[in-house]
């Protein structure tokens, strides 16, 4: 259960371990520290946001290749967000990271038909020519809004994360 918010279980446990303290700080300093546009007071004051809202899952036995985070949100899932976030992305992440980003999908649905989301399902390509996937997902669920952020090789569907 996300440790912010008791309105909603995700069922991630089968599947995934939730990061203890030390590692979800360790991924928020490492994260926050690629953004080198921040002063270290942003930084920190960043880092220290997110212990507080987000929630870190790591793939079984700590597998760094696949990550979800869940933070709560006031945003709910629209067209003109996901028209921003689709216009400002590849922008955005090119100040952040030395990475190469391919959108393979976007758009909206309902999942199970009650529970309204926005979709970008991008490839993420390092470097030193690995990839992974990054799915990002805004979904409303019991009048709350998460935004979910997954990070795999092979990909993970929304309804693997929401099994309810």
């Amino acid at each position: 259960m996300i440790g912010f918010t008791q309105e909603y279980s995700f069922g991630l446990e089968s599947f995934f371990d939730k990061a203890d303290y030390s590692k979800k700080l360790e991924y928020l300093k490492e994260t926050s520290s690629n953004m080198s546009f921040l002063s270290e007071s942003e930084k920190n004051k960043l880092v220290n946001d997110w212990m507080n809202t987000t929630e870190i899952y790591l793939g079984k036995n700590n597998n760094p290749e696949e990550l979800i985070s869940i933070k709560k949100i006031i945003d709910e899932p629209s067209e003109e967000i996901l028209e921003f976030l689709l216009e400002h992305l590849n922008e955005e992440i090119a100040k952040i990271w030395d990475v190469e980003l391919e959108i393979i999908d976007s758009g909206m649905n309902n999942l199970r038909k009650k529970h309204p989301y926005l979709y970008i399902r991008k490839k993420v390509t390092l470097p030193s020519g690995s990839s992974y996937f990054s799915d990002y997902y805004m979904i409303k669920i019991n009048n709350n809004s998460y935004q979910i952020d997954v990070t795999s090789k092979k990909g993970i569907l929304l309804d693997k994360i929401i099994l309810n």
